[in-house]
């Protein structure tokens, strides 16, 4: 029998079954977003134009993010202590922020120049079962820290020994989203650490029903965000989410366990088509859509847009009116093709009024690997089935029952 229990803190829900557990993935709106919804944002340029003799003034570069980052809760070491997590399939590596040592302004979420995030750091000091594994660790926006190991406890599963990053220098990216580190969920190859990433660990140790997790991002009307609504969907660890995705899932296996990297048999756009395979990861951690920069250049030719890049984000706004109008993103997978129609690779922002993001970008500063990436607006169209004990990934349609918001 499934069991489903309401949590105040979060307003969504847990599932579970035996070795199988649902967590709820909560929304972490952009700070720029945030702070012109609530009339803040030309108070906030001012204060940190005056602040910018302290080495500060950088952070105004860093704003909108799309509003599409989601996190979890985890709990760390003896008694537990409670993180919030960004989960994410492009990287291998659990870490969070050192309360004792990570002090600089970004680690606390620069409370002098926005609302206080509330950060629960970790305090290795307060664990009794914490343990220095080795000085040393990167990853990411972690810029320098430290191994350690302790006990780590995803609600509903018991409790394992785990390896983690522990950070003392981290990126001013960290300053602006109210999560306290990263929960890698890729490949053991991808570890910067050669620590056993958490999925791997949780198999090896039988805590998993099965060796899969499912993830589910809620489709907020077809990819315009809803402004406080804080329900991002949810990942199942440990089983197939039956419950939000249909059972008819399309597998095709990996050709690299590194990321969850895939091939890909065709590409269409409008009057674009490509007819050659194509390598092709899968990423909770972007917000958008990459693909190659001839391809990306011939979509903008295809679509009414206007330039105005957005540090850190897209280089078009279109009309959020128009995009019903726009040709879909067709990826041909295996024996199956997968659409985004125009609305899901759009952002809604929150001004002026018909104004959205294009949420399609190139690969140019995303680091290594493939120059196809299905990030958030495909995870908010399908279902994404991470089979890791038979090499694996699988796609499915939506079919939520309901969603406590």
């Amino acid at each position: 029998m499934r069991l489903i229990l309401t949590l105040t803190a979060f307003l969504v829900f847990f599932i579970f079954a035996e070795s199988k557990l649902t967590l709820p993935l909560r929304r972490h709106e952009g700070l720029k977003n945030k702070l012109i919804r609530e009339g803040k944002w030309e108070e906030y340029q001012k204060r940190i134009s005056k602040s910018s003799s302290k080495g500060v003034s950088e952070v105004a570069q860093l704003y909108d993010y799309f509003n599409d980052f989601f996190s979890h809760t985890v709990q760390i070491g003896t008694p537990p202590q409670t993180l919030i997590l960004r989960p994410d399939t492009s990287s291998s590596d659990l870490w969070f922020m050192d309360k004792n040592k990570c002090t600089a302004d970004q680690c606390k979420g620069f409370p002098s120049l926005t609302s206080n995030f509330n950060r629960s750091l970790f305090d290795s000091t307060k664990s009794s079962t914490y343990a220095m594994v080795k000085s040393g660790f990167m990853s990411g926006v972690c810029l320098n820290g430290s191994l350690g190991s302790d006990m780590f406890t995803m609600a509903g599963f018991p409790s394992i020994t785990q390896q983690f990053g522990l950070c003392f220098d981290v990126d001013k990216f960290m300053g602006l989203h109210p999560f306290d580190g990263y929960l890698g969920l890729a490949w053991p190859a991808l570890s910067t650490s050669g620590a056993t990433p958490v999925v791997q660990n949780m198999i090896s140790t039988s805590t998993f029903d099965k060796p899969v997790f499912s993830v589910y991002l809620l489709n907020d009307n077809k990819g315009a965000i809803t402004y406080g609504r804080n329900t991002a969907g949810s990942i199942t660890y440990g089983g197939l989410d039956s419950y939000n995705c249909d059972s008819n899932i399309s597998y095709v296996p990996l050709s690299s366990r590194t990321y969850w990297q895939f091939t890909m048999g065709s590409f269409n756009f409008g009057n674009l088509t490509i007819n050659k395979n194509q390598q092709v990861i899968v990423s909770t951690a972007e917000a958008i859509i990459i693909l190659p920069d001839n391809v990306y250049n011939q979509i903008i030719a295809q679509i009414n847009v206007t330039y105005f890049p957005l540090v850190d984000g897209a280089k078009y706004l279109v009309k959020c009116s128009q995009a019903p109008s726009f040709p879909s993103l067709r990826f041909t997978i295996g024996a199956n093709t997968y659409v985004i129609p125009g609305p899901g690779y759009i952002d809604q922002l929150p001004t002026p009024p018909d104004t959205c993001a294009l949420r399609i970008e190139t690969p140019e500063g995303f680091g290594f690997g493939p120059s196809w990436i299905l990030g958030a607006p495909f995870y908010r169209t399908y279902c994404v089935h991470h089979d890791v004990g038979n090499g694996q990934i699988g796609f499915s349609a939506q079919t939520p029952k309901s969603m406590v918001i």
